[in-house]
């Protein structure tokens, strides 16, 4: 299970994304992802930590939602032109 909310930095008022999931371990597999990449296609991760058997991530705030509530709207997959306007 996974939750996205949005959230502002103290401080800096930056819009970021909090992740929340449940079940860490494949979390924590991306998460070794993330920490390493610097992309500016791949959204930029700012920090991680743990409450109540859950893992909560700091991401890169991005406008427009999620790309999986859109192939849900959509009922489908996206064409590799779409996937170019996504990112």
């Amino acid at each position: 299970l996974v939750k996205v909310y949005y959230a502002e930095r103290v401080g800096t008022g930056e819009r970021v994304a909090i992740k929340v999931v449940v079940g860490t371990e494949e979390a924590k597999k991306e998460l070794s992802i993330l920490e390493t990449i610097s992309h500016p296609n791949v959204v930029s991760y700012f920090g991680t930590w743990e409450k109540d058997s859950q893992l909560w991530i700091a991401l890169e705030y991005m406008d427009g939602g999620a790309v999986s509530d859109l192939m849900e709207k959509l009922g489908r997959g996206l064409s590799l032109q779409e996937i170019r306007c996504v990112t």
